[in-house]
């Protein structure tokens, strides 16, 4: 391995273990109260080292964000180039997105959980923006079909809206439900589709 790829590859483990650090800090302390110079602590490294890697704290957040939104795009894209009907594949993206987060529980909780300050991070662009197309997507090709009769916006947001809270709950308040999850999941996506799906 040769210097340049030395360096390249050192750089890539430090800004991973700030990362991490920055990770393990927003969720255990909350993101308000974590600053710059806690993280650095973290790694024993200074202040000034960091912001070499990340300018600002939001910054650390949407990189973290962005890594959980391209896991589920990934899978929702890979979801998108099977064959199917419209609405069963519209349901199967669905629990796609239930079962990711209830896969990696701290990931989905930093990313659609934490509070930020209003345009700290950006929701239009990039793996975000992405992971919602994914959605709107699907509803597009129900809603050309005459399968869905909501304009494709507003029906996207109600999906999204129904999958987030349920991820939500069984993460944070499993303990709510006397209901099995697998059912209840199915019965809550059911719902949400067969809501958008007469007249």
């Amino acid at each position: 391995m040769g210097t340049t790829e030395r360096r390249v590859r050192e750089r890539e483990e430090k800004r991973r273990l700030i990362l991490e650090a920055a990770r393990e800090l927003f969720l255990k302390e909350g993101f308000e109260s974590v600053t710059m110079r806690r993280i650095a602590e973290r790694i024993e490294y200074s202040p000034m080292a960091l912001y070499q890697y990340f300018p600002k704290k939001e910054m650390l957040l949407a990189e973290l964000c962005n890594e959980t939104f391209a896991g589920l795009t990934r899978k929702l894209v890979r979801m998108e180039a099977e064959p199917g009907d419209p609405l069963t594949k519209l349901k199967k993206g669905l629990r796609i997105y239930i079962a990711f987060g209830i896969a990696h529980p701290h990931d989905y909780i930093l990313t659609f959980m934490t509070l930020t300050p209003p345009g700290s991070l950006e929701a239009t662009s990039g793996p975000r923006r992405e992971a919602f197309a994914c959605l709107e997507r699907g509803v597009r090709i129900c809603v050309d079909a005459g399968l869905i009769h909501l304009p494709m916006r507003e029906a996207a947001e109600v999906l999204y809206a129904g999958i987030h809270g349920l991820t939500a709950l069984l993460i944070t308040r499993r303990e709510f439900f006397e209901t099995r999850q697998n059912r209840l999941i199915d019965l809550t996506v059911e719902t949400l589709v067969a809501g958008l799906n007469s007249p």
